[in-house]
């Protein structure tokens, strides 16, 4: 997966601490990496005409947090965490990976953008996403953080 492209830094370190906090406030889903392996992120959210969009990979490095897209506006989104594989300590390879529940379409080698991802199209596989929050609003805002330990994920709204 390190042949994927990353998206511009929005939030991280220090001397950004004061843009980070403004682009919160106007940033709709913004995902959160205390893991200690890089994250790369997927969201699905539906369109206006009932079908699904599934887009990735976001790479979001350790204790850095980034905004998916600050253009989107949606009532609830679902989203898929996963790292580059790695050697842990006991040298096993091991991926790690956030989903559970619905399946939507990604491409696991590089950035994807898929229209009626609820089934499989083009090089597409199915893999499990988790539901974020949901508004009655006009859209969602929310923040996700994949925690230290790997357990899970934190996810909180504004």
């Amino acid at each position: 997966m390190a042949a994927r492209s990353s998206r511009n830094r929005v939030c991280g370190g220090a001397m950004l601490a004061l843009l980070c906090t403004m682009s919160r406030a106007n940033a709709d889903i913004v995902f959160c990496n205390n893991f200690s392996h890089t994250v790369f992120v997927a969201i699905a959210y539906a369109q206006t005409d009932g079908h699904w969009l599934s887009r990735g990979w976001l790479e979001v490095a350790t204790g850095e947090c980034d905004t998916f897209d600050t253009a989107i506006r949606v009532k609830t989104f679902f989203f898929r965490g996963m790292t580059d594989p790695y050697v842990d300590a006991a040298h096993h390879r091991v991926v790690d990976s956030w989903g559970k529940g619905r399946e939507f379409a990604v491409w696991e080698q590089d950035n994807f953008q898929y229209y009626d991802a609820e089934r499989q199209v083009l090089k597409s596989t199915l893999k499990p996403f988790t539901q974020g929050p949901e508004t009655n609003g006009d859209a969602i805002s929310a923040t996700v953080t994949f925690p230290a330990d790997g357990s899970g994920t934190i996810v909180t709204t504004k």
